[in-house]
């Protein structure tokens, strides 16, 4: 996957910071991007993840698995049981 003109890394990490994942403040003026908060989320995003791993073993039991936008790593800490993972 790429992206044309390529952010440089800076740019990347201020676009996806702590405040993406963790945003919990409401303020309905605010132009809000991300989540209100991932951890908080954390089961239920395992569960869904973990009926999307039963997808993907529909066509691959094994080999390597790549992540495009892991953010806190839950899918992949799931998939490594039976993934080489990246």
């Amino acid at each position: 996957m790429f992206v044309d003109p390529a952010l440089l890394t800076p740019e990347v990490y201020n676009l996806y910071n702590n405040q993406y994942y963790e945003n919990n403040s409401y303020d309905p003026e605010e132009d809000k991007k991300g989540y209100p908060s991932y951890s908080d989320s954390e089961q239920t995003l395992k569960d869904s993840f973990s009926n999307k791993l039963l997808v993907v073993k529909k066509y691959s039991r094994c080999g390597a698995l790549l992540d495009a936008g892991a953010a806190y790593g839950y899918f992949l800490s799931l998939a490594k049981a039976d993934y080489q993972c990246t």
